[in-house]
């Protein structure tokens, strides 16, 4: 069919339009494959629908206290909301910013925990042990909440040293290597390669003065802003 000169020039623009808007959009980064765990480490990562992972409701001194019929609902809604609130795509544990903790169904007494994580700016996260807060998370650059002091303390202890001894973060985009080791109480935690708690004990916050549980989940923090996780591995560690 042959157009009218007109509307071959539309053709022609159009055309040549949409070649310069191709030119000009950015190129989208691919995603980094997900990686196999060091040797003797497991991954703990969930998979697309979540499992191994569960929503988190409760401090781990007063589940006990609730009861079995309450403790189920209360579950039943703690993994709605993680249905909302996260997902895994292309091997990365997203969350949007809102909800709750998302929390691993098996307990854990003493290990090695590796993870990668990117933060959005002015998020705010965490990892919980054994179901208590928590190896600090947050946004370091300035005017941030985390402005010269950095992610890797133990932000809820209050006898005990709170804040990492140097700042080791990455900025917002960037993804942060994180390794924290848990023996006993103690915890020892390397960020991007530098020891910014080491050894310290964390305190139990849900029960103070108290010794922490001598097992519990690894948790997540929600809530704070969007921010994505990828490569969790883990290795168990001998009592001592």
């Amino acid at each position: 069919m042959i157009l009218p000169k007109s509307a071959a020039i539309v053709v022609v623009i159009a055309f040549m339009a949409a070649a310069v808007l191709a030119s000009a959009a950015p190129a989208q980064q691919p995603v980094a494959a997900a990686q196999p765990c060091p040797p003797g480490f497991q991954s703990i990562m969930p998979d697309e629908q979540l499992r191994g992972w569960q929503g988190a409701f409760a401090n781990p001194t007063t589940v006990h206290r609730i009861g079995r019929l309450r403790m189920n609902r209360l579950q039943r809604l703690a993994d709605a909301d993680m249905l909302v609130h996260w997902d895994v795509q292309n091997g990365i544990l997203r969350h949007d910013g809102r909800g709750k903790n998302i929390a691993t169904v098996c307990e854990f007494r003493n290990f090695e925990l590796l993870l990668e994580y990117q933060l959005t700016p002015g998020a705010d996260t965490g990892v919980f042990l054994r179901g208590a807060p928590q190896v600090q998370i947050w946004d370091a650059t300035a005017g941030r909440a985390g402005e010269g002091i950095g992610s890797g303390g133990l932000h809820h202890n209050r006898r005990h040293p709170s804040k990492p001894t140097a700042l080791a973060d990455r900025p917002p985009g960037e993804w942060n290597e994180l390794l924290i080791r848990m023996q006993d109480d103690a915890v020892t935690v390397v960020l991007n390669g530098v020891t910014v708690t080491d050894r310290v004990p964390l305190e139990n916050h849900w029960a103070p003065g108290e010794r922490l549980p001598a097992s519990g989940p690894i948790e997540l923090q929600g809530g704070g802003g969007a921010v994505s996780f990828r490569n969790i591995c883990l290795r168990g560690l001998p009592d001592e």
